[in-house]
């Protein structure tokens, strides 16, 4: 994958970006997300997208001619294939999530659902609803296509989060004094 990054790197400076980068990310999670990727199937056939879509699959057994795949990726290789992507699609997990935030990229996120048995609660679906309403990512619930005409005009909220453990220990620590 390493290579992979390192001629879209080049494409890219020598200034041949004519094909939007699309990387999907599923996260590291050893349960199945099949309908995920079948969503990325279903959307690239729906839009006839010519993009180059990049999958880090996980574990989740999928494979399709639309896409290439591969299972995993060195953390220095996630990340830059995040900074090189046009735009990101993926799990809603929190790390893969606020990653994907910190680039200011166009994130489409789904979530893993219980009644799927993709995962065994829908905690993924309240982060999802609350970082789609404070205009972080575009929700993707059940369906890519239906969202996928929002993604041209969306504007990503900035990455903001403030860490207040700092803050927090501080004042904790003078009302002790």
């Amino acid at each position: 994958m390493a290579r992979n990054v390192e001629i879209l790197s080049q494409c890219r400076i020598l200034g041949t970006n004519f094909i939007t980068m699309i990387f999907v990310t599923l996260g590291t999670q050893r349960d199945q997300f099949v309908r995920f990727l079948k969503a990325v199937d279903e959307l690239i056939l729906a839009y006839d997208l010519k993009d180059e879509f990049v999958v880090q699959r996980g574990h989740t057994s999928f494979s399709s001619e639309k896409f290439r795949t591969v299972d995993f990726l060195s953390e220095t290789d996630f990340l830059l294939t995040m900074a090189q992507a046009d735009i990101i699609i993926t799990h809603a997990g929190y790390g893969s999530l606020f990653k994907a935030i910190k680039t200011g990229k166009k994130i489409v996120s789904m979530p893993r659902l219980r009644r799927y048995e993709e995962i065994i609660d829908d905690h993924q679906l309240d982060l999802l609803e609350k970082l789609s309403t404070e205009g972080y990512i575009i929700a993707a619930k059940e369906s890519l296509v239906e969202i996928w005409p929002k993604v041209e005009q969306f504007q990503p909220r900035k990455y903001d989060f403030k860490n207040c453990i700092i803050e927090n220990l501080e004042h904790y620590l003078d009302s002790l004094i």
